[in-house]
């Protein structure tokens, strides 16, 4: 996309985030104006000016990243985002028009990534008063200086997970909980480093204590971060949460914890770095932190729980294992597939499924994740997670009783969660669609007495091809987008007369069971 043309989003009310990428050359008048509900935005350094009204009335807008070769602001351009508390500003902006940030009367804080001297030679024009009247950091004056700590978005209760960034420096998370949980508004925390304090940095430090590294977290406009230190603590990885390209990652823990760290798809620039695992006794001399962890592995084996945990906490004391629940279960699943890899976007899902006994391989090793779904196959599967109920009766003409899938199939057809067809027959091999796929799963919600309310809420309105879902398929389809079970498809569609394949089961398996 090299354009986004005058008023394209103008009015969009619902819209809430947007980043947008570096081969935008142009940004029209009146772009994003009226969009109340947006959060955050980034502009890609391509873009030099701001033009017109590209903001105006955006009354929520917390987040704003100007793009490092913006000359011109133009008039009107944030005019009532009455949202904005700080905004960073690139030394490349000359001029900044009438009214550009009239009305926005929460605007305290401006974060100038140059020196004083170049500050004062900005044209503002005039109505300008909430920018002129603001605090202003002449970052380049103070490379060392502290310009972000906290958050950016709306508050969230329950959470103390904290940051900083220095001028050309380091970030550096900490806290307790999930990345996830982060208070921002969207729902990802791309716009706390990439929209509000794009600086040069070289490198990103997570601290113990955070668990998960939530979607989009280190987007791909970043510049500078060339490599990251992930504690141990952290077990999860989201989809296109590292999208910056590193050179190195350095992983508090060993090779082994390292391999039951759930990591979503497009993280190929974290999984292309050279890895440090500093749990290694070989390796702990790197570490990023440099006083505490030396001494403590060369002179006092005994007295950090680390490595004393794994020799000696099982056979002489019984706590030690008690106090450390969280990281001895994780390790335990051990990829049998040689068709998963780590960097699938379905890896993940088939850890957890595969793990729980829910779908297993084929005799040589393979998962055969793009292979398509047979009604026997899905049959089999619930059969799994219900941990082999009682002997059903034979129900099918074509479903002898010496079949792999005899008993699943049967038991499945007295739940009332798969039906067979009018001549009597279960059709086995008989591939399933994504709509009878969600069809049954629907219909196992039931037997298992889940609520299944969001059924009854038209979610299915916003796919371009909602009107090939059968009306027998529509309240399951319902559910289960409402329940983030299934998603779309590129183009806007939900597909639901294309076969279901295995890789896409096992994510709609973890959709239905994860949190149950």
């Amino acid at each position: 996309v090299a354009t986004i043309e005058s008023s394209a989003f103008s009015g969009c009310v619902a819209l809430t985030s947007i980043s947008i990428p570096d081969s935008v050359r142009e940004l029209g008048a009146e772009a994003f104006s009226g969009c109340t509900s947006l959060h955050s935005v980034g502009l890609s350094d391509s873009i030099t000016r701001i033009r017109e009204n590209s903001f105006a009335g955006c009354e929520k807008l917390g987040c704003v990243y100007i793009g490092e070769r913006t000359v011109e602001i133009g008039e009107n351009a944030f005019q009532n985002c009455i949202g904005i508390e700080e905004i960073t500003i690139p030394k490349s902006v000359r001029i900044i028009n009438d009214y550009a940030f009239d009305g926005c009367t929460g605007l305290k804080e401006v974060f100038y990534l140059g020196k004083e001297s170049n500050w004062e030679n900005i044209i503002i024009w005039g109505y300008n008063d909430p920018l002129i009247n603001a605090n202003v950091h002449y970052l380049a004056d103070d490379p060392e200086a502290i310009i972000g700590s906290g958050y950016c978005g709306e508050g969230g209760e329950g959470t103390n997970l904290t940051w900083t960034l220095t001028y050309g420096g380091t970030i550096t998370i900490s806290g307790q909980g999930r990345m996830e949980d982060f208070p921002r508004g969207p729902g990802w925390m791309g716009d706390v480093f990439d929209l509000r304090y794009r600086v040069d940095r070289k490198r990103a430090v997570i601290e113990e204590g955070v668990t998960n590294i939530s979607s989009a977290a280190f987007i791909a406009g970043l510049n500078g971060i060339s490599t990251i230190s992930i504690p141990k603590s952290v077990t999860e990885i989201g989809n296109h949460a590292i999208q910056v390209q590193l050179t190195d990652v350095y992983y508090n823990g060993t090779e082994e914890d390292w391999q039951s760290v759930v990591i979503g798809e497009g993280n190929s620039g974290l999984l292309q770095a050279t890895f440090h695992f500093l749990g290694e006794t070989e390796v702990t001399p790197t570490p990023t932190p440099t006083t505490t962890p030396k001494p403590t592995v060369t002179t006092a084996p005994t007295a950090t729980p680390k490595p004393t945990a794994t020799p000696s906490s099982k056979p002489t004391a019984t706590p030690v294992p008690t106090a450390k629940p969280s990281p001895t279960p994780v390790p335990a699943w051990k990829n049998p597939f040689a068709d998963v890899k780590r960097y699938d976007w379905f890896y993940g899902a088939v850890e957890f499924v595969n793990a729980k006994g829910i779908m297993l391989g084929d005799p040589s090793g393979r998962f055969n994740p793009e292979a398509k779904l047979t009604r026997a196959e899905i049959a089999q599967m619930l059969y799994n997670i219900e941990g082999d109920p009682v002997k059903s009766l034979s129900h099918f003409e074509d479903v002898s009783a010496d079949k792999w899938y005899a008993k699943a199939a049967n038991w499945a057809f007295e739940k009332g969660i798969i039906s067979g067809y009018a001549d009597g027959t279960f059709c086995p091999d008989r591939t399933a669609t994504r709509e009878e796929l969600i069809a049954v799963i629907y219909r196992y919600a039931i037997y298992k007495g889940y609520n299944v309310a969001e059924g009854l809420k038209s979610n299915i309105g916003g796919f371009a091809d909602n009107e090939k879902i059968s009306s027998w398929a529509k309240t399951a389809m319902n559910w289960a987008i409402g329940e983030e079970i299934i998603g779309g498809k590129p183009g806007a569609i939900i597909d639901p007369q294309g076969t279901a394949t295995r890789a896409e089961t096992a994510q709609i398996f973890m959709g239905l069971l994860k949190e149950r």
